[in-house]
């Protein structure tokens, strides 16, 4: 009786254990969706008559004011230990360089290899982990996330003909960068609930954008219902996009989550398609889904191992 007893409890155990991180793929498959909605509803507050400068700022006022109501109607307290803050003021610190690096690289090189050079960030943070002695990266999971950096070149096509180096450097530090805010996010998440990390790295990240929006004139609102709507939808895709993507970080490691959200770039280009009515074509297609399989692979080799 005991050792049925002992049978099934084990059996119990895998069962919760499998339901977690199903749920944590779950939610890096949501948080990839809303972050996808970002550079869609972009585009549209640009076309409205906004900047981005101004769009990053707003997005991160709409981000702050919404985590302000979601705080007290979730139960949970403005106060974090001083641990936590810091990681999360170093969190929002390096999202400005994501932010600088990402936008800043655009305007040297084109939109689709800016993406694809940031989007080498998930191997980046699967290397230093592996380094770290955190997770080990084996050669099978290696090679599927080269796979799926291939495929992901051929969804978005980057133009390498007209490639400068500062450009190629300022898409690399946003990419660098980026596994700063992962990482010091995770770290701020061992004494703090998901929501309080984005409230004070979001207050750290539109505290700079506006003094720098400030310092240089630069606002331009939208000038229609549609641009301010979009504007709108930027703030709270990208901070829900966020909350959902550190959530999973208790479910799975955050080199999975990392490596899940490489479907990003596919979906945000299949929301340009829907929203923008943007073409794709044959290759993209095929692209997309050597993105899919190879990440379905590594998830199911992370599982493995």
């Amino acid at each position: 009786m005991i050792n049925i007893f002992t049978a099934r409890r084990v059996i119990e155990l895998q069962q919760q254990g499998q339901f977690k991180q199903l749920y944590g793929i779950l939610l890096v498959i949501l948080s990839a969706f809303l972050i996808g909605l970002v550079p869609t509803s972009t585009k549209l507050v640009l076309d409205a008559g906004g900047n981005t400068l101004t769009t990053v700022t707003l997005r991160g006022i709409i981000a702050v004011s919404l985590l302000i109501v979601a705080l007290p109607l979730s139960g949970q307290s403005f106060r974090v230990e001083k641990r936590a803050m810091f990681f999360s003021i170093l969190a929002g610190l390096c999202y400005v360089f994501v932010f600088y690096g990402y936008l800043g690289s655009v305007a040297y090189i084109p939109v689709s290899s800016a993406v694809l050079i940031f989007f080498t960030h998930p191997l980046l943070l699967a290397l230093i982990a592996h380094i770290r002695g955190v997770e080990k990266l084996g050669l099978r999971k290696l090679c599927l996330a080269c796979v799926a950096l291939i495929g992901l070149a051929l969804a978005l096509e980057p133009d390498t003909n007209h490639l400068s180096a500062i450009g190629v450097a300022l898409a690399a530090l946003a990419s660098a960068t980026v596994c700063g805010v992962i990482l010091f996010g995770a770290e701020a998440q061992k004494t703090s609930s998901s929501t309080q990390v984005m409230f004070y790295s979001s207050i750290t990240t539109t505290l700079i954008l506006g003094i720098i929006t400030f310092a240089f004139d630069a606002w331009s609102f939208p000038t229609t219902m549609t641009g301010w709507a979009s504007a709108f939808m930027v703030g709270f895709g990208a901070v829900m996009g966020w909350l959902a993507f550190f959530a999973s970080f208790r479910l799975i490691s955050p080199v999975r989550a990392t490596m899940i959200s490489a479907v990003e770039p596919p979906l945000s280009v299949l929301m340009a398609v829907v929203v923008l009515g943007e073409q794709i074509n044959g290759i993209q297609w095929g692209g997309i889904a050597i993105v899919i399989v190879s990440l379905v692979l590594f998830e199911l080799a992370s599982e493995k191992s």
